[in-house]
């Protein structure tokens, strides 16, 4: 297996200028079992990370998988909302500068996240997930509410890598890699602006072209051909496409719940170039 972002992050953390926690912490929103599908959280936690492990589910291997490190806690069957997540980290003792927090959660990743940071937590690097099929400078985002259902096998979920980077950018967050490689990754990694020049390795990507950069992942958005949606990476009709995203957008959400009740948010961003 390639080293996993969340391990290159560590070690060029270790090799800069800059001190990790005494007791580094890293916090894992969407944990799932805490091993599968390439966890980047997994490797901190057998690195010494004390943290929180948070899961919807109650998978039995979670305990498996985790129990072995005392100073990680487990929340299985805990559902995260922007309402309630503050809360949750309050009480796993999350400090207020975790060292590494992710977000997979496949559903309300963005207004979640909104409100860790609005809650006054300050992760020193943030892996999130994003939709891998709808490029800068569209941002989308699933809005929380009710109506939404956890799961991403239709591309309604989550938030796009554009909408990530317009979100996190006023809290002082940038851009510093982008994994579209890594089998069930499709994540960036953000890092806090006055941290990124003493990590060895890391700058500050354009969003757009980091997308470009990467592999094609185009499995989802049923109703839209393969052809289409990698055309929407490059078509000069931003607004056609806009609509275009809209639309697949509606249907993914009408196949996921049966209805098209569950909002979502979808802009053209002015933040991107190119």
């Amino acid at each position: 297996m390639d080293e996993l972002m969340s391990s290159r992050w560590l070690r060029a953390a270790r090799q800069s200028s800059l001190s990790l926690s005494r007791s580094p912490f890293a916090v894992n929103i969407g944990c799932w079992d805490g091993r599968s599908f390439n966890d980047p959280v997994y490797p901190l936690y057998e690195e010494g990370f004390a943290g929180a492990a948070i899961e919807w589910g109650d998978p039995p291997e979670l305990e498996q998988n985790l129990g072995v490190f005392p100073d990680v806690k487990l929340m299985p069957n805990t559902y995260v909302t922007p309402d309630n997540i503050c809360k949750v980290l309050a009480s796993v003792d999350c400090p207020a500068t975790p060292d590494f927090l992710k977000m997979d959660i496949d559903g309300m990743d963005g207004d979640v996240l909104a409100a860790i940071l609005r809650g006054g937590f300050r992760p020193l690097a943030l892996q999130v997930e994003v939709n891998p099929e709808i490029p800068p400078p569209y941002a989308f985002n699933v809005v929380a509410s009710s109506q939404f259902l956890p799961g991403g096998a239709t591309g309604f979920f989550g938030m796009s890598l554009q909408y990530a980077c317009d979100l996190l950018s006023p809290f002082g967050y940038s851009l510093v890699e982008l994994d579209f490689a890594t089998e069930f990754t499709h994540d960036g990694l953000f890092v806090r602006d006055e941290l990124i020049p003493a990590l060895p390795g890391y700058s500050r990507l354009d969003p757009r072209q980091a997308f470009l950069d990467a592999p094609l992942i185009l499995l989802r958005f049923p109703a839209v051909s393969r052809e289409q949606k990698e055309a929407w990476r490059t078509r000069a009709d931003r607004h056609a496409v806009l609509q275009e995203i809209w639309d697949a957008a509606l249907d993914a959400g009408q196949r996921k719940h049966g209805h098209t009740k569950a909002p979502f948010t979808l802009y053209l961003s002015q933040t991107t170039d190119g």
